[in-house]
């Protein structure tokens, strides 16, 4: 499965429906993933319910591209936080927060942290992508903020961590 199959494992309806103009749940919908292989960026904010608790101060949005939109991972991750900027309902000043981006190597470390972080959301969310070729930190990591770019063999990823805490 490539990244984007397995982050819209659970949303696929409601995009399938979308992209055909049914609703989810009405009768005769028929999810297909036709649409949505032809997308160039697509971002999911996973919101702060979705740790399988009630109500969590943490929050993970992530954006997915095919890499043959994007000339390298920076484009991407330049493209990715426009992208966010576009729409209201990802907060905003995404490019500001991030104007000084470092993107300098992530470690080990800091993928196995986000990788834990994403298993927390295992009741509601499966989030699964291919092994990971390349990542980086947009900026070095904080207490309360993980920002990782990911390259792996067909996609970028960018996955964007943050807690109120």
């Amino acid at each position: 499965k490539n990244c984007l199959s397995a982050i819209l494992h659970r949303v696929s309806r409601i995009v399938c429906a979308a992209n055909s103009g049914t609703a989810a749940g009405e009768a005769g919908f028929a999810p297909s993933w036709r649409h949505i292989r032809r997308y160039d960026m697509i971002a999911i904010d996973f919101g702060n319910l979705c740790f399988n608790v009630a109500v969590s101060e943490q929050n993970i949005s992530a954006v997915v591209a095919p890499k043959s939109v994007y000339s390298s991972l920076d484009d991407f991750i330049a493209a990715a936080l426009l992208f966010l900027d576009s729409d209201e309902r990802f907060c905003s000043d995404w490019t500001e927060l991030y104007k000084n981006r470092t993107n300098l190597p992530a470690s080990e470390e800091d993928l196995a942290w986000m990788k834990s972080r994403l298993e927390e959301m295992n009741q509601r969310v499966i989030v699964l992508h291919e092994p990971v070729i390349r990542a980086v930190n947009l900026i070095p990591p904080k207490w309360n903020d993980l920002s990782l770019g990911l390259e792996t063999d067909s996609e970028y990823i960018l996955y964007l961590w943050g807690t109120s805490a």
